[in-house]
């Protein structure tokens, strides 16, 4: 499997200081092949929610506590939102890490307890990476057999009209389907659909 690298990293870290420490880790301790993107930064929870509406982050990492929230919940929200394919690692402090990082946990959130190890750090960030390449490409292949599927059925609807209409074999039907979609250059999809407006 080729590492394709992210387009977009946002850290969430109220402090400055904790954002640079997150970057120089993402920069020093990452493969330099990988060529990661600066990472873009919000200093608050309503800052990321409103960044997250706006635009996919391939990677979020979260700097708890944050100044206006703890930081878990926001993990979650990103996390547990079903169109979101964003990988998310969360640093908590070491109070009440357990049962904060457990909540998180149940959906995919990646936790680090402070102060942060660069090895574990940057295992997380690998972990991440190769853990969303792999449902992304699970999600490509599902949406292509999704699509073959409604070909399928269109083809198959198309069938039975024009068999019911001109007398066809399913031979013949599938034959004029196909021929037609070589002439107009459509695929049998377009063409099926076409049909089916056409004689329903």
């Amino acid at each position: 499997m080729v590492f394709i690298p992210p387009k977009q990293i946002l850290i969430v870290s109220s402090s400055e200081s904790g954002y640079i420490h997150i970057c120089d880790m993402l920069s020093s301790d990452m493969p330099a092949s990988w060529a990661l993107p600066r990472p873009r930064r919000a200093s608050s929870g309503g800052e990321t929610r409103r960044l997250t509406a706006e635009a996919e982050y391939d990677l979020i990492v979260i700097n708890a506590p944050l100044n206006d929230e703890q930081g878990e919940t926001l993990a979650r929200d990103i996390a547990g939102y079903s169109d979101s394919d964003s990988g998310v690692i969360l640093i908590l402090p070491s109070e009440n890490f357990m049962s904060d990082a457990t909540r998180a946990a149940e959906i995919g959130v990646i936790c680090i307890q402070k102060p942060v190890s660069r090895r574990i750090f940057a295992q997380a960030v690998m972990l991440i990476f190769s853990t969303r390449e792999k449902l992304m490409s699970l999600k490509y292949e599902n949406l292509r057999l999704r699509a073959k599927s409604d070909e399928t059925r269109s083809v198959f609807r198309a069938k039975c009209l024009l068999m019911e209409k001109y007398s066809l074999t399913e031979a013949e039907a599938h034959r004029m389907i196909e021929k037609s979609a070589m002439d107009t250059r459509r695929t049998k999809r377009e063409t099926a659909e076409e049909i089916i407006k056409t004689l329903q």
